[in-house]
């Protein structure tokens, strides 16, 4: 009896100090704890029914006018887009300086839309695509105290273009409304809002990095604070509409689809992925999806009725079909892969014909998403028979264009069955971060870097 109160006594011992190290680590280093609990589950009954469905991905548009083009998804609209790089690789058509960033393009008609930061200042520029040239710009006073200096080089969400307005969102969480001039005039800001200040957001350690989203009359942000998550605008004055509470923080940005039949803005913040009606901000569903550093970067990416979620920081992908029954909803879990499969860092899946093609960690892979499995045998090489290195893609029709950290520009097959690659550009940019997406309109290719931006002709 002694032996066994005594064995009670070590593993209770034992046990409280466990929880206390967990509590402790909760509290101080909340960083280290998300995911250490995580399990790999699959629904049986969910994967057979995710094996019968279409997966259409939908039409793609005409323009680039938001962050992951047309349909937030990464898939460039239908156009002209020349394959044979080997024999005719794409020209340059024109390359103009600029300051620090890593917005990416919004890019409607003739107007090309992008943000840089040097001394104290942001500005958004609107820019000629054809030729570069500024036609109008907007400077916004920042302050970057509270971001880690080492990444205080600029802003990092991307404009949306809606309604003859842009509205860009700076690293400092300012959500600014310009008016898009006639030619020749200039630019004006129509409304703004202090999504720190006013919602009481915390400021991230990275910065801002949550591009807006542009959804019939309204303008939707992330504005990650806790009585604020979502919060929805009146395009032309900027009144407040509706606000989504749940979780702050996070550097990922919203996107806008249909899923059970009702019209739903998905974000994820630090530690949670949630649905809300577009209309109103009513949470229908949401899911638990907790990282290290609260860094969920990537956008969530909707398919019919189906959302994928990657994240890196320990985290990994889960595939998720929202239901609904009456008025209440439900994200049903297809699978999770904890750490494993597709850990996406700052750049995107992108969907093609029931596969995904992005970036695990450092890696680019092929996925079959109605499994959740990587493509064994699938291998990304570049020129030099090496992998391809870290950057982000983006989607033209069946062929894959990335942009590695390093500014090598290449072209390759979409193709489950093995990675072709049909030309590389090294070198089109050598700044040292080339985080920027670059974007596909009308066969010319848009890029940036922290000093330049440029164009190239693929038609």
């Amino acid at each position: 009896m002694t032996r066994r109160r005594s064995l009670s006594v070590v593993f209770g011992f034992v046990l409280v100090v466990l929880l206390c190290g967990f509590v402790v680590l909760s509290k101080f280093a909340p960083q280290l704890v998300p995911g250490l609990l995580d399990r790999e589950s699959a629904d049986p009954v969910e994967l057979a029914a995710l094996d019968a469905a279409p997966l259409a991905e939908g039409t793609r548009g005409t323009d680039w006018p938001q962050w992951l083009g047309p349909t937030r998804d990464g898939r460039a609209p239908a156009g002209p887009l020349r394959t044979d790089w080997a024999a005719k690789p794409p020209k340059l058509l024109w390359s103009i300086p600029c300051g620090g960033g890593h917005s990416s393009f919004a890019v409607v008609r003739d107007l090309l839309v992008t943000q840089d930061y040097a001394a104290g200042v942001e500005r958004v520029l609107g820019l000629n695509k054809g030729t570069g040239a500024t036609e109008w710009s907007v400077s916004i006073r920042v302050d970057y105290s509270g971001i880690d200096s080492n990444f205080a080089n600029g802003p990092r969400a991307t404009p949306s273009i809606s309604g003859g307005f842009v509205f860009a969102v700076t690293a400092d969480g300012q959500l600014v409304a310009i008016t898009i001039p006639a030619k020749g005039a200039a630019a004006a800001v129509a409304w703004k809002h202090d999504l720190i200040g006013e919602f009481g957001a915390p400021r991230p350690t990275w910065g801002v990095s949550r591009s807006p989203v542009a959804y019939g009359d309204t303008v939707i942000v992330q504005a990650g604070a806790k009585d604020a998550m979502l919060v929805a605008f009146d395009r032309e004055t900027g009144a407040e509409l509706w606000r989504t509470p749940g979780d702050p923080l996070g550097y990922s940005s919203p996107t806008v689809a249909t899923l059970a039949g009702v019209a739903q803005v998905i974000a994820v913040g630090g530690t949670k992925m949630v649905g809300a009606d577009a209309y109103t901000g009513r949470e229908l569903w949401s899911v638990p999806w907790a990282t290290q550093f609260n860094g969920n970067i990537a956008t969530p990416l909707a398919v019919e009725d189906y959302v994928f979620i990657s994240s890196a920081y320990a985290k990994g992908c889960g595939l998720f079909r929202v239901v609904k029954s009456g008025d209440a909803f439900k994200a049903e879990t297809v699978y999770f892969r904890p750490r494993r499969v597709m850990q996406n860092h700052h750049s995107n899946c992108v969907p093609r014909g029931g596969y995904l093609y992005g970036y695990d960690g450092d890696e680019l892979k092929c996925v079959n998403l109605r499994k959740g499995e990587v493509v064994e045998g699938w291998e990304a090489r570049d020129g030099a028979n090496k992998p391809v290195a870290k950057g982000c893609v983006i989607l033209a029709g069946d062929k894959l264009l990335g942009l590695t950290h390093a500014g090598t520009l290449f072209l390759a097959d979409a193709d489950p069955k093995e990675f072709t690659l049909r030309g590389e550009l090294p070198g089109v940019l050598s700044g040292s971060r080339t985080w920027a997406l670059p974007v596909l309109v009308g066969g010319k290719i848009y890029l940036r870097d922290d000093t330049k931006i440029v164009a190239y002709d693929a038609e």
